[in-house]
């Protein structure tokens, strides 16, 4: 996982070892920060749906110490166990907290979350899983949802899973509208043959 302490995918960049999953979190960053402008921000609170073992949550709170904490929820009880580990080993407990799915209507209620995370795992998901989420944030006030799909054969480009249902119309029904998508890489060079190439997704609760 990510920096060499306990492995991951690595390349060679300007003489040092990049990650992989590092440099998908500077880019996720990096579109977060130009649209939500989170480096200047003291407080937003974060929900990170499907968070895996977390390494977007070491990343955005390691660039932004003063982000007042970041919730992570999987249902993989695996990912969850390796989440809880892997925010210890990184000193970020207290700020990155486990948000279990059995806790997450408590958790809404009391954080006062304005931004929701999804990276690529509502690709996996049946469409109703999906669907269930956009409703629940909405009715909660959260005001941001970046989604990221996977790629699959079109790039990113359609909001898709992975057994080609689309994800839009059910995202829009729970209450979000789109206000922003850019693709991964901005060379369309790059976008075309990198690795993962994905788009970046934004959605705002509209007012009611």
């Amino acid at each position: 996982i990510e920096d060499g302490p306990l492995g991951d995918t690595s390349f060679e960049m300007a003489g040092r070892r990049v990650p992989r999953d590092m440099l998908d979190s500077i880019l996720e960053i990096d579109f977060l920060d130009r649209h939500l402008h989170i480096a200047t921000r003291d407080d937003i609170s974060i929900l990170d749906i499907g968070a895996g073992y977390g390494r977007l949550a070491h990343r955005v709170m390691s660039a932004f110490p003063s982000l007042p904490k970041y919730w992570l929820n999987d249902v993989v009880a695996e990912s969850s166990f390796v989440c809880e580990y892997y925010m210890k080993f990184r000193g970020l407990e207290g700020r990155c907290v486990l948000a279990p799915g059995t806790e997450i209507d408590r958790i809404l209620q009391s954080a006062q979350i304005e931004l929701a995370i999804n990276t690529r795992s509502f690709s996996e998901c049946p469409l109703s899983a999906v669907e269930w989420w956009p409703g629940k944030l909405a009715i909660q006030g959260v005001k941001y949802l970046m989604i990221v799909p996977n790629d699959g054969n079109h790039g990113g480009k359609l909001l898709r899973n992975n057994v080609g249902q689309h994800m839009l119309p059910v995202i829009e029904r729970g209450g979000y509208r789109l206000s922003a998508r850019e693709s991964k890489y901005a060379d369309p060079e790059v976008q075309k043959f990198a690795l993962n190439p994905t788009y970046y997704w934004l959605f705002e609760l509209e007012k009611r």
